[in-house]
């Protein structure tokens, strides 16, 4: 599955759209965004974000994977089926300073899910 996933991605469009309301601070906007958009649409490219970050090793990088996980069961009330606990583990004790704006963003997009 993961591999048809890489082979065939979605439309980003969608990711490259939300990332632009986070990094603005419009997070009513985005709430409202991420509502509007195609659901099936959105929960592929979260999962392909989630896979193509799991092979991600360098530290800084790591949050990645944590925050789409994060997202994709803030939107969707349930854990992505590529979620891997003991990578989501990793995640979470490589996280320092750098990362606390990315879990800041899924906090602040909580309020509205």
């Amino acid at each position: 599955m993961k591999f048809f996933l890489k082979l065939f991605p979605p439309n980003l469009k969608v990711m490259a759209d939300i990332s632009k309301f986070l990094a603005s601070g419009r997070y009513d906007e985005c709430i409202t965004y991420i509502k509007s958009v195609d659901q099936k649409n959105l929960k592929k490219s979260l999962n392909y974000y989630i896979v193509t970050s799991e092979k991600l090793i360098n530290e800084f990088m790591m949050h990645r994977y944590k925050m789409m996980n994060d997202m994709h069961e803030m939107i969707f009330k349930e854990k992505s089926k590529y979620f891997n606990q003991a990578r989501y583990n990793k995640c979470v004790n490589a996280a320092n300073e750098d990362d606390k704006p990315l879990n800041f963003y899924v906090q602040k997009l909580k309020n509205g899910f």
